[in-house]
C-alpha cells in the first residue's frame, strides 16, 4: 500500500527529499511522506541513496569503528492488542463496527499472532535490515576489507535482539568476503557501555515537569476515533465497557485507552511487515500528540537537551572512550580493520550526543525539540554510527603506520555524512583524527 496521508492540515506535504544533512522539514510534513514514521524509535530503517564526498586526494579508508542498534523488533506485552480485539469483536457482535473497524480488527489479530508473546524479539525485518547494512558498508568501503585475512572485532549486548542482529550483519559481511576473520565477544562487563545510560534519578523531577509543560500545549481529540470505528459509538462503547466491568472487574475502558492502543499497535505492526496506517483510525492531531509524547520522552532524557539530559550524555563517555582506544590501536598496530558494536537505542543516542554529531547530537533547548528533532530520523530501528578512518596511500607511507595527524576521519550517522559540532574539518566532511580525538576525549 502506498504510504500517503490524507490529513486536512498536512496538505502542504512536500515530495520526499534525500538529505545529506539533517532535515529541516517539519514533523507533519515528514509524517505525510511516510506514515510509518509515527513509530518513532519503532520505525523501520530507511535506506537512503548513498552519497559520498570524495576523500582528499591520495587518501583511502583503512578502518571502521561502528555502533549499531539492533534491528526491528517486537514490543512488550499483549495489553494493546487484546484491548483493541476485545472492544472491536464485541462491537462487531452488536453489528455496529464500520469497515475501518473490521480492517483494524483483522490487522490487530495478525499483529498479535506475529508477536507470539515474545517480548523484544528481533523480527525477520530486523535481520534483513542488518544484512543489508553490512552489504552496503562493504561495497562502500571495500578497501578496508582487503587483504588475505582481514580481522574484525565484534562486540554485542547480551540481549537476544542484539546478538541476532550481530549474526545477521556478520553473516552477510562474510558473504561479501569469505576471508574475513572475526573475534566475537559479549558479557556483563561490556553492558554498561553497550546498553547503559547511567543514573537518571537526578533529572527525574525536572524531566517530568518539562515534559508535562510541553505536552500541555498540544491539542488532543477523543471523538474522531469513535465515528471511524463504530456506526453507533454510544451503543458500542457503553456495551463494551459494561461487559468488561461485569465479567472481569476491569476498569472501564476509556477513549484514551483505545486510542493509545491503536497508536501502539500501528507503531509496531511495521516491524512484522504488516501495513497499518494509523490515520485511517485516528485523527492527525491525536497522532501528533502521541508522537510528541514519545519524542519528549526520548529527547529530554537521552539527546543533547539543555537542562535534562546531561547525566545520561555524560555517562556515554565510557563508550566514546572505547571508540578512541580501539581507533588508536588500529592506527598503531593495524590488527583490526573494523570494530563492530551491536547495542541499543538510548545508548547510541547518548553516544552521538556526547560526540556532537550534527543533527542527532545538536545541543537544543526543550522548547526547540518539536520543530527540529524527529525520533524516526534520529533513532529508528537499526540506527547506526560509523566512523571511517582514512590514511595516505603513497608508497612511501603505506609501509609504516600513519601518524595521528595524517589520519582523517568522517562520521556517518544512519549512513549519511555528518559534521561534528565544534570542529572545523580539514576538507569537506573529513576531519583530522587528532582534532576529533581531542574533542571526544575531553582533553
Amino acid at each position: 500500500m502506498k504510504k500517503i496521508l490524507f490529513i486536512g492540515f498536512v496538505i502542504l506535504c512536500a515530495p520526499c527529499i534525500v538529505h545529506c544533512e539533517p532535515s529541516t522539514v517539519n514533523l507533519l510534513t515528514s509524517l505525510g511522506e511516510d506514515y510509518t514514521r509515527i513509530g518513532g524509535n519503532l520505525h523501520g530503517y530507511e535506506f537512503m541513496p548513498i552519497n559520498d564526498t570524495p576523500a582528499p586526494k591520495g587518501y583511502v579508508p583503512f578502518y571502521i569503528s561502528h555502533y549499531g542498534r539492533h534491528g526491528s523488533r517486537s514490543a512488550w506485552g499483549d495489553h494493546s492488542y487484546k484491548l483493541i480485539i476485545n472492544t472491536l469483536q464485541h462491537a462487531d457482535s452488536l453489528g455496529v463496527l464500520t469497515p475501518a473497524g473490521k480492517e483494524l480488527l483483522q490487522i490487530t489479530q495478525e499483529a498479535l499472532m506475529a508477536y507470539n508473546y515474545m517480548d523484544g524479539r528481533l523480527t525477520d525485518k530486523g535481520e534483513r535490515e542488518h544484512a543489508r547494512l553490512a552489504q552496503r558498508m562493504y561495497k562502500r568501503f571495500k578497501p578496508v576489507f582487503k587483504g588475505k585475512q582481514p580481522q574484525v572485532e565484534v562486540l554485542s549486548s547480551m540481549i537476544q535482539r542484539c546478538l541476532v542482529s550481530m549474526a545477521a550483519f556478520t553473516n552477510n559481511l562474510t558473504r561479501q568476503n569469505p576471508r574475513i576473520q572475526y573475534n566475537f565477544d559479549t558479557g556483563e562487563q561490556m553492558q554498561p557501555f553497550m546498553s547503559g545510560t547511567g543514573d537518571e534519578s537526578s533529572i527525574k523531577d525536572r524531566y517530568h515537569a518539562t515534559k508535562d509543560s510541553l505536552m500541555a500545549l498540544l491539542p488532543y481529540d477523543s471523538t474522531v476515533v469513535l465515528n471511524r470505528l463504530f456506526t453507533n459509538p454510544s451503543i458500542a462503547l457503553a456495551q463494551t465497557t459494561k461487559r468488561l466491568d461485569a465479567t472481569s472487574g476491569a476498569e472501564r475502558i476509556s477513549i484514551a485507552d483505545l486510542q493509545r492502543a491503536i497508536y501502539d499497535v500501528a507503531s509496531v505492526a511495521q516491524n512484522f511487515d504488516i501495513d497499518c496506517n494509523v490515520f485511517n483510525y485516528l485523527d492527525s492531531a491525536t497522532v501528533y500528540y502521541y508522537v510528541m509524547d514519545l519524542t519528549y520522552h526520548i529527547a529530554l532524557r537521552y539527546a543533547n537537551t539543555i537542562g535534562t539530559s546531561e547525566p545520561c550524555v555524560a555517562y556515554a563517555q565510557t563508550a566514546v572512550n572505547d571508540f578512541i582506544t580501539k581507533a588508536d590501536a588500529a592506527i598503531e598496530t593495524g590488527k583490526y580493520v573494523a570494530d563492530l558494536r551491536f547495542g541499543h537505542d538510548f545508548t547510541l543516542l547518548c553516544v552521538a550526543s556526547r560526540m556532537g554529531i550534527n543533527g542527532v547530537g545538536d545541543r537544543k533547548r526543550p522548547e526547540d525539540i518539536e520543530s527540529s528533532w524527529f525520533v524516526w530520523q534520529n533513532i529508528c530501528m537499526a540506527s547506526n554510527l560509523q566512523v571511517i578512518f582514512y590514511r595516505p596511500s603513497q608508497p612511501c607511507i603505506v609501509h609504516r603506520q600513519p601518524s595521528t595527524d595524517e589520519v582523517l576521519v568522517k562520521v556517518l550517522y544512519n549512513e549519511i555524512e555528518r559534521r561534528i559540532n565544534g570542529l572545523t574539518p580539514a576538507q569537506g566532511c573529513y576531519y583530522r583524527w587528532s582534532d576529533v580525538r581531542q574533542l571526544w576525549k575531553r582533553e
